[in-house]
């Protein structure tokens, strides 16, 4: 070993001792490794009109592929299809979808929560109204809020969804209600005190025509009530060929049970943001071809390294059980799932058929033994202080950090039972297993405002917990499982996750002594292979129909600046990258702009 590599290599070691893994990623980046320089798609723009959105949603209207599920282009003319946007649902973007189906032949059915219920859009911001929560329902999408008019960032209090999570132990608040008596301090800061400006804590009495609009809204407060009340309108109406919904397919699917094969697809086109870029445009035959080369080797692996500059540093073996269960289920679209475990608990979806499911229950065991760190500063609530979950045998046995996120989490490891009841279904004691592994694959998406970032190829995702998605022989929600864990107080599923955006992850081949590097530093390598180029060039040219659209910029890895000093506080950091955007002052807007950042032109 050279004097230099040694030197780095020790530096490495003494951080790692003496500061953890946060330190750790420093010393990374201070080795000077390379990551991808930072960008955001100088293409992606807000439309105004619906004549804006029409080019765009006339190709999405075509494509027979979607994010986590097919496209508009499987409904056939004369059909009708359902599209659920919630209570919001930008009008604009909708009229631009509904007008490019209607020129296909396609109806599309509009569908807001309220409309399920029997609600007019009058009568539910008359009932927020008398709540004094606000309007019925924004659009614009993003997990920040804000104008429709303007890129945004995720939440700053993405410790939120470990708070969320506590809200669902126990069908009487018991997981709030011990987290406050074993931690008063930590308490107050998952639920800070109300302030005097706070909404009352009774209910305002409603008029009797308002309280019968809440009760209808209630009944189909549910995903499980919604995706009945979508059952009940199809079993009236053969004639529309299905509905898309939702984000996570898996879990809206089972909710349309016995129909779940009319589950198309996900709904994540209902703001102008979610349309007006290239996302929207992405060939079919292309995302289908580079999604199938990263699941090729599945079925031959007996290894996998995970690392990533923020911290995340694991591994775990492959046995030929389950290397073949992975195989054969590890797919959904722009969702491939990069960990054995996952495929299990549920009825997996097919490569060929997607979404369709395949008809054998595949069960979780035999699980893999993960171990090592998963370290990140942002999960599906937004961002939040550094945190890093030590695993050992695919279980996490400490939390490293010292914000609401890990602190949360730290405190719960210690919840009564969540380490020693078994699950239904399961073989393993306890909750605090590694649920999932996965990565996007789409090089156009990007964090701004209505679509997910997690999407996007090479970005990775965690989440922690145990999960059913469906149990054996019976098809839809798991209630079973539920209903063990409603009667201990632990939780249904899933949560706690951690996105990385630059990680290198490797599997191992089978008896012989080939690794095969799946994404390295957050680019999906087989973006680069001679035949996924070749079929790119078809379209334009391959540099730029195949490269990554968005790159986040953090410091101290491919930005300048301490990670230290960002991972205490990354929502401002990330702020302040997307205020430059919006202004049109970002200085690695790709492909780079023929004027300045700032000109008027932009």
């Amino acid at each position: 070993m050279s004097k230099t590599k040694w030197v780095v290599a020790s530096s490495l070691i003494v951080a790692l001792f003496q500061f953890g893994s946060l330190a750790w990623a420093q010393v990374l980046a201070d080795a000077k490794v390379q990551y991808p320089a930072p960008r955001f798609p100088s293409t992606a723009k807000i439309g105004k009109t619906v004549d804006d959105l029409m080019p765009y949603t006339r190709a999405l209207a075509g494509r027979k592929t979607s994010t986590r599920g097919a496209g508009f282009g499987v409904v056939k003319r004369g059909q009708s299809v359902i599209i659920v946007v919630g209570n919001g649902g930008d009008p604009i973007a909708m009229e631009a979808i509904s007008r490019a189906l209607d020129e296909r032949g396609v109806k599309a059915l509009i569908f807001h929560t309220y409309d399920l219920a029997g609600v007019s859009k009058a009568d539910l911001d008359a009932l927020l109204a008398a709540r004094g929560v606000g309007g019925g329902g924004g659009f614009g999408g993003g997990g920040g809020g804000g104008s429709a008019n303007l890129f945004n960032v995720p939440s700053r209090t993405g410790y939120n969804e470990g708070v969320g999570w506590i809200g669902g132990l126990g069908r009487n608040g018991e997981g709030r209600e011990w987290l406050k008596k074993e931690n008063p301090a930590l308490y107050n800061r998952d639920f800070p005190p109300q302030t005097a400006q706070a909404a009352p804590a009774t209910p305002p009495k409603l008029s009797p025509h308002l309280q019968e609009v809440a009760d209808k809204l209630a009944a189909v407060s549910s995903q499980e009530a919604t995706g009945q009340a979508l059952v009940k309108y199809m079993q009236a109406h053969p004639e529309c060929a299905g509905v898309f919904w939702g984000g996570a397919i898996a879990f809206t699917q089972r909710n349309l049970a016995p129909m779940q094969d009319k589950m198309l697809g996900t709904m994540n086109y209902s703001s102008r943001a979610s349309l007006t870029n290239n996302v929207t445009t992405y060939p079919d035959d292309l995302w289908l071809a580079e999604e199938q080369m990263i699941m090729e080797p599945f079925a031959f692996v007996d290894k996998v390294t995970v690392t990533d500059p923020e911290g995340t540093d694991i591994s775990f073996d492959v046995s030929p059980e389950q290397a073949a269960k992975w195989a054969a289920g590890g797919y959904i679209r722009s969702h491939v799932l990069l960990y054995p475990d996952q495929v299990g608990g549920r009825y997996p979806t097919s490569f060929v058929d997607f979404p369709l499911t395949e008809k054998d229950w595949v069960p979780i065991e035999p699980r893999v033994k993960l171990n090592g760190v998963i370290a990140g500063t942002e999960g599906h609530g937004g961002f939040y202080q550094w945190t890093g979950m030590v695993y050992k045998d695919g279980t996490v046995v400490d939390v490293k950090g010292d914000g609401i996120y890990a602190d949360t989490l730290r405190q719960f490891l210690k919840y009564p039972g969540i380490n020693t009841l078994t699950y239904p279904y399961m073989q393993m004691p306890g909750y605090w297993h590694l649920f999932e592994i996965a990565t996007g694959t789409g090089p156009k998406y990007f964090r701004g405002q209505g679509l997910d970032e997690i999407d996007r190829s090479g970005v990775f995702h965690y989440g922690l917990g145990a999960e059913m998605v469906e149990e054996p022989d019976v098809r839809g929600n798991p209630h079973k499982f539920w209903q063990f864990a409603d009667d201990h107080n632990l939780p249904r599923g899933h949560g706690w996750h951690v996105h990385n955006y630059f990680p290198t992850y490797k599997v191992h081949v089978r008896n012989s002594d080939k690794w095969i590097t799946i994404v390295d530093k957050g680019h999906q390598t087989d973006l680069d292979a001679p035949e996924v180029r070749a079929l790119a060039s078809r379209y334009g040219d391959p540099n730029l129909m195949l490269a990554e659209d968005w790159i986040p910029e953090v410091p101290g890895i491919n930005a300048p600046g301490k990670y230290e000093d960002y991972a205490k506080d990354p929502y401002t950091y990330s702020k302040s990258v997307i205020d430059k955007v919006n202004a049109g002052t970002y200085e690695h807007f790709f492909p780079a702009l023929t004027v300045k950042p700032g000109a008027p032109s932009r």
